[in-house]
């Protein structure tokens, strides 16, 4: 070979003639290296091994511009990739098991609501999102169920443990539970105590404090009475009595009778309702105790007028007189049991 001749690398050639192909659309190109070369000055020829075409089989890797060779595949994203990304637009509301906006927690968006676990009573439950399942988990039962309008500890029954009992003032009162859960304003029940007069306390629980109406409460040999000074008819003092959880006094023996007068001696009244009554059939107590003492002033009873009924007179010594219902006189009450 002549010393001026310069190999070519076989790689560059290899090059050039994907490129010659590309452009002449050959379908084959075979190089002949033992022509003579008429480049060489002394005209002899180059002893060269036959060579094969210089084809490119599909098989063969395809070298970049630096020469070294690579999988042109490699560089190119499959389809999922691009569904991973879009995924991890927006938030994670749904309950699925997966992480929906790729911030490496899993279903942490969800949204509880409420629905029905199919326990006794009416209980309602809460759903919650569990290995990407929704299920509906029963709230936690209370021990009581008071006023809130909800079967709280799921036996059927609605606020069954609200205690109505209050107090106002010096009064037993009660309070209302709606079927909403509202609790109403505790009221004095209508068997409030009287009002008593000169203890600076509201105890009939009206707003106001020893006001006229008032009552001097006392007890003599364990029984409860109350003096009442504000004149009313002999009903009305009845109906007072009553409300107060008693009623006009009875009185069954002399040794009552003379309790009952020096009591009444301190106030220095004219007369005073008692419990006994006469609607035309003779006399009775208005407690239903049997008439069997009586201590008539002088002359009484001698009203002709029914219904009539009975009081005790100061001036009589406190002997009993009868008056007609419709007259107005202060009035003694009378409390079994006190």
């Amino acid at each position: 070979m002549s010393a001026n001749r310069r190999s070519v690398p076989r790689g560059w050639l290899n090059a050039a003639l994907v490129l010659l192909l590309s452009a002449c659309s050959v379908q084959e190109l075979q190089f002949d290296a033992s022509a003579p070369d008429s480049s060489t000055n002394d005209g002899a020829v180059a002893d060269a091994p036959q060579d094969t075409a210089f084809d490119i089989p599909p098989d063969r890797e395809t070298p970049d511009s630096s020469g070294a060779s690579g999988d042109a595949s490699a560089d190119v994203l499959p389809d999922s990739a691009f569904e991973d990304a879009s995924r991890c637009d927006g938030r994670d509301l749904s309950c699925d098991g997966i992480d929906d906006d790729c911030d490496g927690a899993i279903d942490e968006e969800y949204r509880a609501a409420p629905c029905t676990t199919g326990a006794e009573g009416m209980c309602e439950g809460i759903t919650i999102c569990e290995s990407g399942s929704v299920r509906c988990r029963a709230r936690d039962v209370a021990a009581s169920d008071d006023c809130d309008g909800r079967d709280d500890d799921c036996d059927g029954a609605i606020d069954e443990d609200f205690d109505p009992a209050c107090v106002v003032g010096a009064c037993p009162g009660i309070r209302i539970c709606s079927m909403s859960g509202d609790i109403g304003m505790c009221r004095p029940s209508p068997t409030s105590t009287v009002e008593q007069c000169s203890d600076g306390a509201d105890n009939d629980c009206d707003g106001e404090v020893d006001e006229r109406d008032c009552c001097f409460r006392f007890e003599v040999g364990g029984a409860q009475y109350a003096w009442c000074q504000e004149p009313r008819t002999y009903e009305e003092s009845q109906r007072f009595c009553e409300n107060a959880r008693g009623h006009l006094v009875s009185i069954e023996t002399s040794g009552e009778q003379r309790a009952i007068e020096l009591l009444l001696s301190r106030f220095s009244v004219s007369d005073t309702w008692i419990g006994l009554l006469d609607r035309g059939m003779g006399f009775e107590w208005a407690s239903g105790a049997a008439f069997s003492f009586e201590n008539w002033a002088a002359g009484e009873p001698n009203e002709s007028r029914r219904p009539r009924a009975a009081s005790l007179r100061f001036t009589l010594s406190y002997g009993w007189r009868d008056s007609s219902t419709s007259q107005t006189l202060p009035f003694l009450c009378e409390f079994p049991g006190e």
